[in-house]
């Protein structure tokens, strides 16, 4: 019983841990696809401007 415990606890810490992983990429994604949307508008305007 005490062994089915532990696995029990371990997988719960391992899914929480993926939870956290995935949310923490998901955030670096958004910035990165921010980043990207702003330097092109930035090409882009300067396409224009000239």
């Amino acid at each position: 019983m005490a062994m089915k415990k532990i696995i029990f606890i371990v997988c719960i810490f391992l899914l929480s841990i993926n939870i956290f992983a995935k949310t923490n990429v998901e955030k670096q994604v958004e910035k990165i696809r921010e980043e990207f949307v702003k330097i092109n508008s930035e090409k882009n305007y300067k396409v224009e401007m000239n």
